[in-house]
């Protein structure tokens, strides 16, 4: 059966990213960049809801990026990203990353078996940096756009008979993770692949596309959503500064194959 589109679900990440340093260099320790005034949106359409925790009552149609996040400062620097069949693990060197990226989960509610794949902006633009001051050129953001990622991790969800009810909990399945280019051996400083990327947006009926998530009429859906800097990546070699980091990421929710609703 032929799907079809039912909503979209907007998400805005709009952050201001400075260094601590305003000299042209090499990403370091001492000199990494500062998202500071994020603005974080999440709107949903067509008896689809979103929450933060995934708890009962907690569900609508909207959601602030302090609901997400709650501190509005976060420091962004180049990690060393991990990815497997159901995980993503951030390392600062040999070092467990404790900050330095945005993490948090999203869990949806819907009313229809639907698909949730990603569409970017409007225009089709996931990440890209304005710069207000016009003093860096076009190659310069680009690169930092280009060692950029927006990794996602979807669960299943385990429903449990308890003598007091059911028992929610989730199991990680699949990752994703969207770059602004596809990604190959000369992609990363080691010159091996270290994982696969994607960057085709939004449904096609194409075998292209690529599910992000399945939701299920009247049960609760889970998917962790990371952004960080990738420091193998060859074109994490250089900062900018007092410039605008926008992650435009906006899903597609599309009706199941075979459902006719």
């Amino acid at each position: 059966m032929k799907k079809k589109m039912v909503f979209l679900l907007s998400l805005l990440i709009v952050s201001f990213v400075t260094f601590a340093s305003a000299t042209y260099a090499y990403f370091s320790e001492q000199l990494h960049p500062r998202v500071d005034n994020l603005v974080f949106n999440v709107a949903t359409q067509e008896n689809v809801m979103v929450s933060t925790s995934g708890v009962k009552g907690t569900f609508k149609d909207s959601i602030s990026f302090n609901e997400m996040i709650g501190d509005n400062e976060v420091t962004l620097k180049p990690l060393l990203g991990t990815v497997g069949d159901n995980y993503i693990s951030l390392f600062d060197g040999s070092n467990t990353a404790t900050d330095g990226y945005i993490s948090f989960s999203l869990y949806f509610s819907a009313s229809d078996d639907k698909d949730l794949y990603l569409a970017g902006s409007i225009s089709g633009t996931v990440i890209d940096i304005v710069d207000e001051s016009s003093i860096f050129t076009n190659e310069q953001k680009n690169k930092i756009v280009k060692s950029l990622r927006v990794g996602f991790v979807s669960y299943t969800t385990v429903e449990t008979p308890t003598s007091s009810g059911i028992e929610i909990s989730y199991a990680p399945i699949n990752t994703e993770v969207y770059a602004t280019e596809i990604k190959d051996n000369s992609s990363y400083k080691g010159g091996l692949l270290k994982y696969e990327t994607f960057n085709n947006l939004g449904y096609t009926g194409s075998s292209d596309d690529v599910l992000l998530l399945d939701l299920y009429a009247n049960k609760i859906s889970k998917m962790d959503v990371f952004v960080w800097l990738e420091s193998d990546d060859v074109n994490c070699d250089i900062s900018i500064f007092d410039c605008k980091l926008r992650v435009n990421v906006r899903f597609e929710a599309i009706d199941r194959e075979g459902d006719d609703s």
